[in-house]
């Protein structure tokens, strides 16, 4: 009988647990009673903290899309499609400005929490030696107080080798900028404002293929090409102050960018078998060319000889002679200031001279 009553008692005491923990079940939060739920503390102390997902960084920085190119120098970039050019300006004989601007903000003034950013093309010598220009224009920073915060080697689109800085000036203003060197010459980026904005428009730069437009000529057996910026002209001789005369079984190029170097190349036919020094001493203007005094090179498979830099003309020119067969070709160059300042100009048109025979002329592909 005590046997029966005990079982009636435990059966009671478990029926009682489950209307308890039943009414609870219903009554707590879903979460307490959730044992894969994770529980969220608060701190009494202060409000709670709501983390605020980032957002992607499409919608935080402002959409790239306009193009910036300069043929000349050989790069483009893109920028925001909100903000104006400033076209390049020269700056001095040696150097040339662009400027992009964010809405609001001018040359001269910045607008709040808007961006400027500058664009330089200078010439300097030595070329093409990164390392040293990034030497002397840390020993200025130097000099004038100002302190390197981040310093970076980048390789950008095309193998273009590249340095960034953030530096900070003694008022504690703090400027993005990139250097490189492009055809011969130094190009520097530099910005001020939203940082991450203007750092990001420096790396979409990349190399552009300048020398685009082509010509052929069926008289004179040869085919170049050169600048889509510079101006061309055929039977005319242009000097590099602007001065246009007529010149037959001539084409002059002129650069359009700092210091509007010309090259021209006129043509001769000659006898068979003519030597490239009996050439020179035929058809010179010059005293200061003779063959013993010029460097020889190979212009495309071609003896050639260059004479940079004499003192004939009235600023300084250069001369390159070279001969194909029985035709004599006279490369020359003006420019304000040395052949090595306009190589940069003038090397990509001499790699692409091609002197052919007539038979071959007649077959070739025309350029673009």
């Amino acid at each position: 009988m005590l046997k029966i009553v005990l079982i009636v008692l435990l059966v009671l005491v478990i029926l009682g647990a489950a209307v308890v923990f039943g009414v609870l079940g219903a009554v707590l939060p879903w979460f307490v009673t959730r044992s894969d739920q994770t529980i969220t503390t608060v701190d009494a102390s202060g409000p709670p903290q709501i983390a605020i997902p980032t957002l992607p960084a499409a919608t935080q920085v402002p959409p790239v899309g306009n193009l910036y190119k300069d043929e000349a120098s050989g790069f483009q970039l893109t920028y925001p499609v909100d903000w104006t050019l400033d076209p390049s300006k020269p700056l001095g004989s040696r150097a040339s400005q662009a400027l992009l601007l964010s809405p609001g903000t001018t040359a001269e003034s910045l607008a709040d929490g808007g961006s400027r950013v500058s664009i330089v093309i200078y010439t300097w010598d030595p070329t093409n030696d990164l390392s040293a220009y990034v030497t002397r224009r840390k020993a200025a920073w130097n000099a004038s107080g100002t302190t390197i915060i981040e310093e970076k080697e980048l390789i950008l689109a095309g193998g273009i080798q590249a340095v960034s800085f953030i530096v900070e000036n003694t008022n504690k203003q703090r400027d993005f900028i990139l250097i490189a060197t492009m055809r011969e010459k130094y190009l520097e980026i530099a910005g001020q404002g939203n940082l991450e904005v203007i750092e990001e428009i420096a790396q979409t730069m990349s190399p552009v293929e300048a020398y685009s437009q082509g010509y052929q000529s069926e008289s004179g057996y040869f085919c170049l090409q050169y600048p889509s910026t510079s101006i061309f002209y055929e039977n005319q001789h242009i000097s590099v102050d602007g001065v246009v005369s007529p010149a037959d079984s001539t084409i002059a190029i002129q650069d359009t960018s700092i210091d509007g170097s010309v090259l021209s190349l006129t043509y001769f036919t000659l006898p068979d078998d003519t030597a490239l020094a009996d050439f020179i001493r035929l058809e010179n203007d010059c005293l200061e060319l003779s063959s013993s005094a010029g460097q020889s090179f190979s212009l495309e498979g071609h003896e050639a000889l260059l004479f940079p830099d004499t003192n004939c003309g009235p600023y300084g020119t250069t001369y390159i002679y070279t001969t194909a067969g029985n035709m004599g070709y006279r490369f020359t160059i003006e420019t304000h200031e040395n052949y090595s300042a306009a190589a940069g100009f003038i090397d990509p048109i001499l790699k692409s001279f091609q002197a052919q025979s007539k038979d071959m002329l007649l077959n070739v592909t025309p350029l673009p």
